[in-house]
């Protein structure tokens, strides 16, 4: 047997094969047999005559504008690479949206068409319904406002067959050939669609090297797509340097010349483990079913939309009024007070009448009393067959706060799951439901808690929700065997409005994940209010809602004394905090900025603030193909340790789309939709960042510090750059970068 590497990974990338045809609910629909009319003057049925038993190209030319993104240089370059092929047993349609018949003919001569290339054109029905087949999903009633994506794409595949699937349009020209050769027509199995045969690899061999893709004794068989050599990591002093294993795809540039060549042909079943397992429920969304995981109907209805924001913001404005308010009343100073009272009970999760959001403490410290177990469904003979867990959560301006961190999975390890989710949205709230879930490899071994590599994620659902409603819907989830974490995350508002829950029994440094948590806080920080003062003495100082609520309990005792002043200097020093705390793209005011380094992070009330040297929030363009560097600056704020992974969301291994809009019609667009994507953890060891130290006599505590030196060796996806998080202090300890 061979052991040389790069034979090797082509044997594993080649037994990664998934474009197929998708199962009965969601089959290839046929391709339009519109009449179109042929740059030599024919008329002629597009599939009958164009297509019928042949392997295509099929791309879209808005003549008017190729200048602007010129696609049939390209287009020429792959005839003049596929030699005899051309008019035999491959065609290539280009069909312009626009331009008449003598223009087709002109545009021929020009790039040299043979027998075979088809420069066609139609009536704008016609060319609408063939636009709306390659590149568009009809979701839910038909509608369809989306953005055009057929610029910049070419389909490829075979109509026979039921196989297609998306290449660049500035391809390489032998790249493309060899995706053609991918869809070559041939007889297909009997039974549902597997990942196997040379037919079906394109959907994972999208760019490996040439000299790799070339080789024709592979084996078939069900992989999922081929992993990135682990990275090197390295740590000298306060300084830790990571080097990412290489792309498997060709170099592009996804950001300029959208979509890059990491993007993989839309997929249609369920994904699949490396023992050539199905791996149910990992299939988003298909053209006919948009909500594929959605385990009945979302129930919507009205709430009250007030926010903690709104209390916050009032609550401060009332306190002040009164505070500076020379001549105030009895009946003032009693409901300054009262406000005051609010501003803690909201900062520490006491209950507030009458609001939604009573009981979720923006204080941090609950961690040990987010866990919960799935509950097993069982049939009439005792066998479990599935699982609930509920899980509630509030959203609002640029936040989410859950009820739920941690799930105890282990009732449902070999059987499909639901998780119910009650989602209520407040002001500034509104957003679309995309739980993203982190599904892993095969298990490692037998017992709950042995983890395969990281394999896959996906946009479970993208349900929109208003302002002022709750809405309750079921999803259904994996075998919990496979199930890492969920990343509940609003794109509008994105990358602070982010939540996380996670699979209980992962461990790091020898204890779980709830253990860690417990160590900090105490296993009840609520059973007292010792207990709860100690889990608050956790959160470091300079953090925002700690600064509130410190200042909230000394105006508290101040405005009992009646010094009025003292609580107008509190208040003050509360809602510069309350700013601080409203924004998660910069720092604190008290955190500088290390100019040294790309992006400065803090982590601080289980919580991460980031800051970009350059000025930005949320990207960081300097990321635009392989080869760049990051450099991080980690400042730790509390009085326990954090640590830093940093993930890539399928620019070395790939992604796809399953979601073509972020709602029934319409939405983000073609280059920035959302399905599923291959997960890569680019720093393989946990980055530990010490914790911050007080230093009394009215100094700022000293941070803990620790940097990250990072260089990508892939290119970045154009749904997500890169994805930080404290692996110990997941939650809300999250700073994702597009």
């Amino acid at each position: 047997m061979s052991h040389d590497p790069s034979r090797r990974l082509l044997l594993n990338a080649l037994a990664a094969g998934a474009l197929r045809s998708g199962p009965p609910a969601c089959r290839v629909t046929p391709v339009p047999n519109v009449v179109v009319a042929t740059h030599d003057g024919q008329r002629a049925l597009f599939h009958d005559d164009l297509l019928r038993g042949k392997t295509a190209l099929v791309h879209f030319v808005p003549l008017a504008r190729e200048h602007e993104y010129p696609v049939l240089e390209s287009v020429a370059r792959v005839q003049a690479a596929l030699g005899e092929r051309i008019g035999r047993d491959v065609h290539i349609c280009s069909v312009f949206t626009d331009g008449a018949r003598d223009a087709l003919a002109d545009t021929a001569r020009r790039f040299g068409a043979k027998a075979g290339w088809w420069l066609v054109n139609g009536e704008p029905e016609a060319v609408a319904a063939l636009k709306s087949h390659f590149f568009r999903h009809a979701h839910g009633d038909g509608a369809d406002t989306a953005e055009d994506c057929s610029r910049g794409v070419m389909r490829y595949g075979n109509a026979a067959a039921g196989l297609w699937g998306t290449v660049p349009a500035k391809a390489e020209p032998d790249w493309v050939v060899e995706r053609l050769s991918w869809v070559a027509a041939q007889s297909r199995p009997a039974g549902p669609p597997r990942r196997k045969g040379p037919a079906v690899f394109a959907a994972v061999l999208v760019a490996l090297l040439p000299s790799l893709s070339r080789a024709k004794d592979y084996i078939g068989h069900p992989y999922p797509q081929p992993y990135l050599t682990p990275s090197t990591q390295t740590t000298v002093g306060d300084t830790t340097t990571v080097v990412t294993g290489a792309s498997l795809f060709e170099p592009s540039y996804p950001f300029t010349d959208p979509p890059g060549t990491n993007l993989l042909p839309t997929v249609y079943t369920n994904s699949y483990d490396s023992l050539g397992n199905e791996m149910p429920n990992t299939l988003p969304s298909t053209p006919t079913v948009p909500y594929n995981l959605h385990d009945g109907a979302p129930v919507v209805t009205t709430i009250d939309r007030t926010s903690p924001t709104t209390d916050l913001a009032d609550a401060f404005e009332r306190i002040d009024a009164v505070a500076r308010n020379q001549r105030r009343r009895s009946d003032e100073g009693r409901d300054a007070r009262r406000a005051i009272d609010r501003v803690i009970d909201i900062l520490e999760g006491n209950p507030v009448e009458g609001r939604v959001y009573s009981g979720f403490p923006l204080l941090h410290y609950t961690g040990p009393l987010k866990a919960k177990k799935v509950q097993p469904i069982t049939d009439a003979s005792g066998k479990v067959i599935g699982g609930n867990v509920d899980i509630h959560q509030i959203w609002y301006d640029n936040h989410i706060e859950s009820d739920t961190a941690f799930l105890d999975t282990r009732a449902v390890q070999d059987v499909p799951w639901t998780v119910t989710w009650t989602l209520d949205v407040l002001d500034r709230g509104r957003d679309d439901f995309s739980p993203f879930a982190f599904y892993d490899d095969a298990p490692s071994g037998p017992n709950p808690g042995d983890f395969g590599k990281p394999n896959v994620g996906m946009d479970q659902t993208f349900f929109p929700m208003d302002e002022g409603t709750r809405t309750v819907l079921k999803l259904k989830m994996a075998p919990a065997k496979y199930w890492s974490l969920t990343y509940t995350w609003g794109w509008r508002w994105h990358p602070p409005r982010v939540q996380v829950t996670e699979n209980l029994l992962k461990v790091v440094d020898g204890k779980n994940l709830l253990q860690w948590e417990q160590d900090v806080f105490g296993e009840n920080p609520r059973a007292s209010e010792q207990a709860k003062l100690a889990a608050i003495g956790r959160i470091g100082d300079l953090a925002p809602p700690k600064i509130m609520w410190r200042v909230m309990r000394d105006a508290k005792q101040a405005a009992g004394k009646g010094d009025w002043k003292r609580v107008a200097d509190d208040v003050r020093e509360a809602r510069l905090s309350f700013d601080d705390w409203k924004d998660r793209t910069r720092l604190p005011r008290n955190v500088p900025i290390d100019k040294t380094a790309d992006l400065t992070l803090f982590y601080a009330n289980n919580t991460i603030h980031g800051h970009f040297t350059d000025g930005g929030t949320i990207n960081y363009t300097k990321f635009a193909t392989r080869g760049t560097p990051l450099k991080v600056s980690l400042y730790n704020g509390d009085y326990f340790e954090h640590r830093y992974v940093n993930v890539d969301f399928g620019g070395g291994r790939g992604w796809e789309n399953q979601f073509k809009s972020s709602v029934r019609v319409g939405g983000s667009g073609c280059w920035f939709t959302f399905g599923r994507a291959y997960i890569t953890i680019n720093v393989p060891d946990p980055v530990v960042v010490p914790p911050a130290t007080k230093r009394g006599d009215g100094q700022l505590d000293a941070t803990g510090f620790h940097r990250v030196n990072l260089t990508f060796n892939f290119d970045p996806s154009r749904r997500l750059r890169f994805y930080q998080f404290d692996p110990t202090h997941h939650d809300v300890a999250i700073f994702s970068i597009h």
